[in-house]
């Protein structure tokens, strides 16, 4: 009965429940700024020849820039958090560098996490967490990857696993290291998902990107004089998509044209306690929304691509909600097998799924997407006056993850 009446007494004193948790009225974290880079083609896009430094310290700069507040002081910033999956030392130094080229006080601290596909989703997850908590209240938190500047071709020349565990007849084990194009070939072999559905699935992806590129440019922050995605293939057709040959199996359906391109890019979010939005009268209006409730979660790793099927529905047991009770989502095309299964699975209705176009045409660089699929829900939600959206997006080796997001202006 005591500890009733101490929830109680609480709730009263201006704390909510949310997730579970108990959490304080000025903890409330709130996504105020979120922009990307163009995501371009590796190895010969218009930002490859830039590092991921610099992809990351023009970002640092704009979100700075364009909160006045943070721009009168930069050392009121808690905390950088950034995603990468494919660079040296999982991006510390690049990321560290580009604070310093973004003219942040090196007392600002940052630390760097690798969740593959889900890296940048993670920081900003990390970020949020830390303010309900109330480690701070300032956060810069996203992800970045240059795959035109990546450790990949070495990590495929190099031993992963040592001999001991390289030698073990665990077959486990050795499905971690499926590669992905194979683990795609493997869902559309046993979801009988087909060559035709794939192409014109990834056929829609490009024209729902080019239709929307004047939209996407609301995300979009110029690097160098660079402000274009230059995956995206506007005079694309079945019929060209249909000629291109299997890249991993000789009799595959895994193409070039349905699967996502390497490419480059990064994208950031600035979260900031209700407290700060107080003090300092930060402007409603700029309120994009919150993170209302994530999960991850683990499957097989030989069909990894399943894993925003797992993830999502748990998300929505956890909040209490239904497919019907979400107005957009976006989930990360790795591969238009995996993307069509998820969808098939979930019954997501087609007016509802990265209506901008997704991965297989704007590109997805490994560190970065999940925070760009934040930035891109998060401008979806205010444009089209939704309430809530949720990301989501499979992870190598074998995981799913999902966040839930929502457009909320509070009564400050």
């Amino acid at each position: 009965m005591n500890r009733l009446n101490n929830l109680q007494e609480q709730i009263t004193n201006n704390n909510y429940y949310s997730n579970n948790l108990l959490i304080k009225d000025d903890n409330i974290p709130y996504i105020i700024d979120g922009i990307r880079t163009p995501i371009t083609k590796a190895f010969k896009g218009g930002l490859s020849k830039y590092g991921p430094e610099v992809l990351l310290s023009e970002l640092l700069s704009q979100i700075i820039k364009r909160n006045s507040f943070l721009s009168d002081n930069p050392k009121l910033i808690d905390e950088i958090i950034i995603g990468n999956a494919l660079q040296d030392i999982g991006g510390f130094v690049n990321s560290r560098a580009a604070e310093y080229l973004a003219g942040i006080p090196s007392t600002v601290p940052l630390y760097t996490v690798n969740r593959l596909c889900n890296s940048g989703l993670q920081a900003i997850i990390n970020a949020n967490n830390s303010i309900i908590s109330g480690d701070g209240n300032i956060y810069i938190a996203g992800g970045v990857e240059s795959m035109s500047f990546n450790s990949f071709k070495k990590m495929l020349d190099k031993k992963l696993l040592s001999d001991e565990i390289n030698n073990l007849e665990n077959q486990q084990i050795k499905n971690i290291l499926t590669p992905m194009g194979i683990t795609n070939e493997n869902i559309c072999k046993k979801y009988k998902i087909t060559r035709e559905e794939q192409d014109r699935f990834s056929y829609n992806s490009h024209i729902k990107a080019s239709k929307a590129k004047s939209k996407l440019k609301n995300e979009i922050i110029s690097i160098r004089g660079y402000n274009t995605d230059d995956c995206i293939r506007e005079n694309i057709s079945l019929e060209s998509l249909s000629r291109l040959k299997p890249c991993f199996i000789k009799n595959g359906s895994v193409t070039a044209g349905n699967s996502s391109p390497l490419s480059d890019g990064a994208a950031l979010c600035l979260l900031v306690s209700k407290s700060i939005i107080r003090k300092y009268n930060i402007d409603k209006n700029k309120i994009l929304g919150k993170i209302k409730g994530y999960v991850s979660v683990a499957v097989p790793p030989e069909i990894m691509g399943i894993g925003p099927s797992v993830a999502i529905p748990l998300l929505l047991k956890k909040e209490g909600l239904n497919i019907d009770d979400i107005d957009l989502f976006e989930i990360n095309e790795a591969f238009a097998g995996q993307a069509i299964y998820c969808i098939k699975k979930l019954k997501i209705p087609e007016n509802k799924i990265n209506v901008h176009g997704g991965a297989i045409a704007i590109g997805h660089p490994l560190g970065c997407s999940g925070a760009r699929l934040v930035v891109a829900i998060l401008n979806q939600l205010k444009l089209y006056n939704k309430k809530r959206g949720i990301v989501s997006m499979c992870v190598g080796t074998g995981m799913g993850c999902a966040a839930l997001i929502e457009r909320d202006i509070p009564d400050i």
